[in-house]
């Protein structure tokens, strides 16, 4: 842990001649902030958000809507002690 971590998000053309500018492999949105791996980043509701979580224990909400950075929440997930 101690390296931040980017999701990468990449533009999929459904259709091969709709390829536009876009080089192959460029990202349309990076979003940066993660500590350490990435374990999981999923598509919201209605795909407006992704929500990522990772070795950091941190839960994050990323606004999608207008290829924005903006987080729009971040929340510390705290293991319960073992008794």
């Amino acid at each position: 842990m101690g390296l931040t971590s980017a999701i990468h998000v990449k533009r999929i053309a459904a259709d091969p001649d709709d390829q536009q500018l876009l080089e192959v492999g460029e990202s349309i949105l990076v979003l940066k902030g993660p500590q350490g791996r990435i374990n999981r980043a999923v598509w919201g509701a209605l795909n407006k958000t992704i929500i990522s979580a990772g070795e950091d224990a941190v839960v994050r909400i990323w606004d999608t809507e207008n290829l924005s950075t903006d987080m729009l929440v971040e929340a510390k997930y705290q293991l319960p002690n073992k008794t």
